[in-house]
């Protein structure tokens, strides 16, 4: 599981870098990335 997560934050962290124009995209990312880093550090 903890593999898993750390997967998808580094997708988040290259899809921030690539959505960067578009406000409602890194809103829903920062969101995204918050409740996966919460994940892995319970795990």
């Amino acid at each position: 599981m903890k593999m898993t997560l750390e997967s998808v934050d580094a997708v988040l962290r290259d899809a921030e870098r690539e959505s960067i124009k578009h406000k409602s995209m890194l809103l829903w990312l920062k969101q995204l990335k918050d409740a996966t880093k919460q994940h892995l550090s319970r795990a």
